[in-house]
């Protein structure tokens, strides 16, 4: 039976790569942030945004699509709400 090199080669980049992710040594831990919160550095970002989305299928005709996001002013605390193309809502004065 004749086998190819790459073959072999494969398998064994395969194997050392498997034993790596397994062991951990690749993988990237969480760093926490300092007692300042994420504005503590000069590079870092002020705001942080999560959006969202959802569909809600309706009994006559097309879904009914809702989606907006939640802006945090890292600096100040303030929570704030956007809904689809409306403008900003502050919904929170100070986060803890």
């Amino acid at each position: 039976m004749k086998s190819s090199h790459w073959g072999l080669v494969l398998l064994g980049v395969g194997l050392v790569v498997g034993v790596l992710v397994g062991s951990g040594v690749m993988d990237r831990s969480a760093m926490a942030q300092g007692e300042k919160g994420a504005a503590a550095g000069p590079n870092s970002p002020r705001f942080q945004i999560s959006a969202w989305g959802n569909a809600v299928a309706a009994q006559a005709g097309p879904p009914k699509v809702e989606r907006g996001c939640y802006i945090v002013d890292t600096v100040t605390g303030e929570l704030w709400y956007a809904a689809a193309d409306g403008q900003p809502k502050k919904i929170s004065e100070k986060l803890r």
